[in-house]
C-alpha cells in the first residue's frame, strides 16, 4: 500500500509538470499502466487522474491520458453512477469491518447482536440511505448492500478485502454515490441550537437517558437522539 501511496505521488507529480509529450510524460503513462492490477480501491484514483485529463480538450496531457484509459481498460463511464457499483460481489469482514454507532442516524433494526450503537451492519430501506450512511462516516471507505435474515442491510468496511461473488448483492467505494448523496447528521436536527449537538448529549458514554444537562421541557432523550425517520 506505501509503495502504491507513492507511486501515486509520482504519477500525480509527473502529470502535472509535464508540457509536452516528454519522457516525464511517458513515465506517467507508464507508472499508471504498471499499476493497473492493484486492488479497485486504487483503480478509482486513477480513475480520477484520467478522466480530469481526458475533459481537457487542450490538455497536453490529453493524448497521454486516453493511451492509459485505453490501454488500462478504464472507461469514464466506469466511474458514473450507478455503474460504479460492483453487482453480485459481497466483501465480508476479513478483520475490515467498522463499527460504529449508526442509531443516531435512523438505524433501529439488523445491527449487529442488536446494538445498532455499535454495529457494521443495520437495515435499511434502500440502498441510497446505506451510501449516505457510509458518506457521513470518515471511517467508511467501502459499503455493501444486500438480504441478511429477510431484511435489506447495509454494512461498512475500512477496506476491500474478502471481496467475494455474491448473487444479489452490491458493493461499491466511499466515492460510488450518486449525485444527491448526503452527509447526514446524527440525531433530531431541531434540537442542535445553541451549541448543542448529538456527540455533546447523545453519546453512548452519558448511559441510556443521555447527557441531563441538556435536557429541559421542550428537549430531552427520546426526542433529540433519534432522527425523525428511520433508515
Amino acid at each position: 500500500m506505501l509503495w502504491l501511496s507513492f507511486c501515486f505521488v509520482v504519477v500525480r507529480i509527473s502529470c502535472v509538470l509535464s508540457r509536452r509529450l516528454t519522457t516525464s510524460s511517458y513515465s506517467c503513462l507508464f507508472y499508471l499502466i504498471s499499476i493497473r492490477r492493484c486492488s479497485k480501491t486504487e483503480n478509482w484514483q486513477i480513475h480520477t487522474i484520467v478522466t480530469r485529463q481526458i475533459s481537457k480538450p487542450h490538455s497536453r496531457m490529453r493524448a497521454v491520458a486516453i493511451g492509459v484509459a485505453s490501454l488500462a481498460g478504464l472507461t469514464a463511464a466506469d466511474s458514473v453512477w450507478p455503474s460504479c457499483i460492483e453487482q453480485n460481489t459481497v466483501i465480508r469482514n476479513a478483520g475490515k469491518a467498522f463499527f460504529t454507532n449508526v442509531a443516531g442516524y435512523g438505524a433501529a433494526a439488523g445491527c449487529f447482536l442488536d446494538d445498532c450503537k455499535n454495529t457494521d451492519k443495520f437495515a435499511v430501506s434502500s440502498i441510497e440511505s446505506c451510501i449516505n450512511v457510509c458518506n457521513s462516516e470518515p471511517e467508511c471507505a467501502w459499503w455493501v448492500f444486500g438480504t441478511e435474515e429477510g431484511m435489506t442491510k447495509c454494512w461498512m468496511r475500512v477496506a476491500d478485502d474478502g471481496r467475494e461473488a455474491g448473487d444479489g448483492w452490491s458493493s461499491g467505494a466511499k466515492t460510488c454515490a450518486p449525485p444527491d448523496v448526503q452527509k447526514l447528521t446524527m440525531g433530531n436536527t431541531e434540537c442542535w441550537i445553541d451549541g448543542f449537538d448529538y456527540h455533546t448529549c447523545c453519546d453512548p458514554k452519558f448511559g441510556p437517558n443521555g447527557n441531563t444537562q441538556c435536557w429541559d421541557g421542550m428537549f430531552n432523550y427520546n426526542r433529540c437522539c433519534f432522527p425523525r425517520h428511520e433508515l
